[in-house]
């Protein structure tokens, strides 16, 4: 029972997968990795930062997905070796529950690109983001769902940012690219 009542009727579906935090996935060669976003509020409380795409490249740049870990942000202690340093860059980096949607395509200095993703809160936003495997694009999708009393509930009209970086940086090595005949 304790399943369903985090995640309700959605556990009962046989492709639910209860996954770890952060999670790693490849997708017809394609690396993404995600996050909740407790990374991303995390060092927005303690910094004067707050876009929340902006501190995920950060992140991604500084080839550590969770710097204030375990100071100001909860984990298990890892004495001999810290899970959240990146030692491969994959192609989409994303974090969920945010307050809106926004992506930024981050080129690092040896050209491997990463789609860096905000995901805005699905409870708040009736939002879920779609990511074109082709050409790496992306854009929020607002969906309808039933509230308590049956009735539907529409999504608030789709906030958008994409942008595409200008400055290169380090990022860390890509091992898999997606297909190189992408135009750009």
């Amino acid at each position: 029972s304790g399943i369903n009542a985090e995640y309700g009727q959605a556990a009962q579906y046989t492709s639910f997968q209860n996954v770890t935090n952060p999670y790693e996935a490849d997708i017809d060669g394609i690396t993404f990795l995600g996050t909740s976003g407790q990374n991303i509020r995390n060092i927005q409380q303690y910094t004067g930062h707050t876009d929340s795409t902006e501190i995920g490249e950060m992140t991604l740049r500084c080839r550590h997905i969770a710097p204030t870990c375990p100071d100001t942000l909860g984990c298990y202690p890892y004495i001999e070796e810290d899970p959240f340093i990146l030692r491969d860059c994959p192609h989409v980096y994303f974090m969920g529950n945010q307050k809106k949607f926004s992506a930024k395509m981050v080129t690092g200095d040896q050209g491997q690109k990463t789609l860096v993703v905000s995901v805005p809160k699905f409870s708040v936003s009736h939002q879920v983001v779609l990511v074109n495997l082709k050409d790496m694009s992306c854009f929020p999708v607002s969906v309808a769902t039933l509230i308590g009393d049956g009735k539907m509930e529409h999504a608030p009209p789709v906030e958008e940012e994409m942008e595409e970086d200008d400055e290169e940086g380090e990022l860390p090595d890509v091992n898999v690219t997606p297909d190189d005949d992408i135009e750009e």
